[in-house]
């Protein structure tokens, strides 16, 4: 920690930079997909950047972790966490880091009050702070046996799973899609409109979407690019509504 400014006499609200490091060790048999790592702060931290990681629900920095109960992290480039048994045991493959920088307040101790993972299929309730490392805690996740799936309970006779391959699909997960419509120009009896759909999460693809609407004035569309329609055909225009154009 380091004593940055404004100074001021009030300890608690004195500003103090800070470096950390989250690491993440597999040390089980199943592959953690697609995790996010929960931890709940304390002292009004405020992140400015980060390495080896992203804020799930992304987030811009800085982030004050005071505007939520638990700050969500997810790997990043790669949001897999695979076990040593899948990697010939190479430290660099099955623990992953995440760095961080930002600013606290007050001369307490910097740790965070919780670490937990986001799936409930592991129990993270036991968190020990070491004597001898004031500045150093750690998290014991078990498999809920009671939550645990039946594919990745401890009796499975598979005792490893591989890691994922690349055509696999990754399970649907809630992300932060944007969707815009624009007029450009508009003219007697027509317009130039322009729509955008931007997938904004750093970890999640759209696959296969399809993006629909209702107008309010009965339009058509007589010329489009960059995508296609999913009905075609001249007998809406020229009995519907839009034959009247």
């Amino acid at each position: 920690m380091t004593k940055i400014r404004p100074f001021t006499t009030d300890k608690s609200v004195q500003p103090f930079g800070f470096g950390a490091t989250a690491a993440l060790e597999n040390a089980y048999t199943i592959t953690l997909r697609n995790y996010t790592l929960l931890i709940t702060y304390q002292h009004k931290e405020i992140l400015v950047s980060m390495n080896g990681g992203v804020l799930t629900e992304d987030y811009f920095l800085p982030y004050n972790t005071s505007e939520a109960p638990f700050v969500s992290f997810s790997g990043y480039p790669d949001a897999d966490l695979p076990t040593p048994i899948a990697t010939g045991g190479d430290l660099k493959k099955f623990v992953h880091n995440i760095t961080l920088k930002g600013t606290m307040f007050g001369w307490v101790n910097p740790l965070p009050k919780k670490m937990v993972l986001g799936d409930p299929h592991w129990d993270c309730s036991n968190m020990s702070l070491y004597g001898t490392f004031p500045n150093f805690t750690s998290t014991c996740c078990l498999p809920n046996s009671n939550n645990l799936p039946e594919e990745d309970s401890i009796s499975n006779e598979k005792m490893y799973d591989p890691l994922i391959s690349p055509s696999d699909y990754r399970p649907r997960n809630t992300g932060n899609i944007t969707i815009s419509y624009d007029v450009l120009l508009t003219y007697l009896g027509s317009y130039l409109a322009q729509v955008t759909i931007e997938n904004k999460d750093m970890l999640m693809r759209l696959d296969g979407w399809q993006l629909s609407w209702k107008w309010k004035r009965s339009e058509f569309i007589y010329q489009i690019k960059g995508a296609y329609t999913t009905v075609t055909g001249s007998s809406e225009c020229l009995f519907g509504p839009q034959g009247k154009y």
